[in-house]
């Protein structure tokens, strides 16, 4: 299996990181167990475009996080409602679908909470530090170079056309938590 390009990160917004389930069992060392906030909505993306649950996925900050598709792929968006869209057009949340080349995503603005987590058929490829590939930024390491997101990055996947058949996978709406539905 190969790592392929992926995305392009146009816009980062104000804090997008990639996240795992974090790191655990290091804190003797005095580092913490970083990961998503979230895990409950990185896990159900996960399962969504047919990943292990805790495969990286991109934490998404308030809004502004604009990504350009590099190859036909899977994706799913869970967590809070930022306000999905593929070039205009709205994306529906907790569910998977395909995105296709060129084709942009971006998260206008929050609707409800401050959150949302993309996930990727084939995660996000990046080096395990520690058994994780969880952002640390007060550290400075795990995921892209210990760092947020920056307009120009690439990321890459794992084999992302072995996961383009799990198109209209969702999680039933009354299984979304409360706290995530406008309204």
């Amino acid at each position: 299996m190969a790592d392929v390009k992926t995305l392009e990160i146009v816009s980062p917004g104000p804090l997008t990181t990639i996240q795992d389930l974090g790191r655990f069992g290091f804190g003797r060392y005095g580092v913490p167990p970083s990961g998503a906030l979230d895990s409950f909505s990185l896990r159900v993306g996960n399962l969504l475009v047919g990943n292990q649950e805790g495969a990286a996925c991109l934490e998404i900050t308030l809004m502004g996080l604009v990504v350009r598709a590099l190859e036909d792929m899977i994706l799913a968006v869970t967590g809070a409602d930022l306000a999905p869209q593929i070039n205009g057009n709205v994306v529906a949340m907790w569910c998977s679908r395909l995105i296709k080349k060129g084709e942009q995503l971006s998260f206008r603005r929050p609707k409800s909470g401050c959150r949302a987590y993309l996930a990727v058929g084939g995660g996000i490829s990046v080096p395990h530090i520690m058994e994780s590939k969880a952002t640390n930024l007060g550290a400075g390491f795990g995921g892209l170079d210990g760092r947020f997101l920056r307009k120009g990055d690439i990321l890459t996947s794992v084999s992302p056309h072995f996961h383009l058949g799990v198109a209209g996978r969702f999680l039933a709406p009354e299984w979304v938590p409360r706290s995530w539905t406008a309204g």
